[in-house]
């Protein structure tokens, strides 16, 4: 189906067999990422304030090209997978599935870039042998060193490599990242992912937990 931005005045396809019909959905614009609101056959409007809360369109274009999107339930945690392996894409999906996570993924670092800004992801992982030039995996990563820190703090991101050891502490935080596995240790990932997010969220419950209580110390 074909929708429009009211802001931009792009147009674009978008998936819509996955999309709920019996209640209002919010799209971002890959063109502008003004968020708009989407209900059934018929689009609600375009450039409102507010926040997308269940959907998000990413694409590498805005010119009519194919527009995948993710219906994301408020509240769940998101995680992101940006690989071309489908092998190593279907692993880590089931490993973060498994954990309780709405998992999405992305095949260029274009689109990986343009879903990042979209949506707060609890989980990033990054195939580090994924098809594209180098100068797209460094702007990854730049992108991650950029992050605010109460965005970063709250996104735990792994990356797999053929050439970094895994669990390399060093190389992790040279690649601002949260942990490395090595492609020839995928046997053992499920056990090392999960028990590095668990480390990971336990680290930072008292930090979390200090900056709700800041918040709601906040003058409304």
């Amino acid at each position: 189906m074909q929708v429009s931005c009211q802001k931009c005045q792009a147009q674009f396809d978008v998936a819509t067999d996955g999309l709920p019909h019996d209640r209002e959905v919010w799209l971002i614009c890959p063109g502008c990422n003004a968020p708009f609101p989407w209900q059934g056959h018929h689009e609600t409007g375009a450039g409102e304030e507010g926040q997308p809360v269940a959907a998000e369109a990413a694409a590498a274009g805005a010119d009519g090209g194919y527009v995948p999107l993710d219906v994301i339930t408020e509240g769940k945690e998101v995680a992101l997978i940006c690989a071309t392996n489908q092998q190593h894409i279907q692993m880590f999906e089931q490993i973060l599935k498994g954990m309780g996570y709405f998992v999405s993924s992305a095949h260029s670092a274009k689109e990986a870039l343009i879903k990042l800004r979209s949506d707060d992801f609890n989980v990033f992982v990054m195939d580090d042998t994924f098809e594209g030039e180098k100068s797209e995996k460094e702007i990854l990563i730049q992108f991650i060193q950029q992050m605010p820190i109460h965005l970063r703090r709250n996104c735990f991101v792994c990356i797999l490599s053929a050439d970094l050891r895994s669990l390399d502490n060093m190389a992790a935080f040279t690649h601002c990242a949260n942990l490395i596995i090595n492609v020839r240790d995928l046997g053992r990932a499920e056990t090392i992912v999960q028990r590095a997010i668990k480390e990971y969220k336990g680290f930072y419950k008292v930090f979390w937990r200090e900056v709700q209580g800041v918040d709601m110390l906040q003058p409304s």
